[in-house]
């Protein structure tokens, strides 16, 4: 089984916690390849989303019209070949969606975390621990949404 499937991706540290000018670069720092992937694998789901849909269309009006048996079990097996294919795709594409969703989550509360250790060790300022465990709430909520999202 694929290491990603277990768990999600350790995020490496680069030294930089300065936070991303935007949320399209924060999505890039954490994720630019794999959201690469994801548009790749989205648009191969959706490319064959069209493949049974004119193989059904082509069963009846080309095999069935014309009682073609020898056409309608050669375009009944491309359909028993294509729709299996069809939704391991999407679903291999949902789970790539919740496996990334969960690590950024995942490098998301670590960071908020070590910035929480390190102003609680060289000041003690309630107005800190606040801001960050809302951030972190703020965060669980946006993780929750896109786990309901990939669904």
């Amino acid at each position: 089984m694929p290491d990603f499937a277990i768990r999600p991706r350790p995020v490496a540290r680069t030294g930089d916690d300065t936070p991303a000018r935007s949320l399209y670069r924060y999505v890039w720092r954490m994720s630019g390849r794999h959201q690469v992937w994801i548009c790749l694998l989205a648009a191969a789901v959706a490319s064959l989303s069209m493949v049974p849909l004119e193989l059904q269309r082509r069963i009846v009006n080309d095999a069935v019209n014309q009682e073609d048996l020898r056409r309608l079990f050669w375009l009944g097996g491309a359909y028993l070949g294509v729709v299996p294919v069809q939704a391991a795709l999407k679903y291999g594409l949902r789970v790539y969606q919740g496996w990334l969703s969960e690590s950024a989550m995942r490098h998301t509360r670590e960071h908020l975390s070590r910035i929480q250790e390190c102003r609680g060790a060289t000041r003690s300022d309630a107005h800190d621990g606040r801001a960050v465990s809302v951030i972190g709430a703020e965060v669980e909520r946006l993780g929750q949404a896109c786990r309901s999202s990939c669904r």
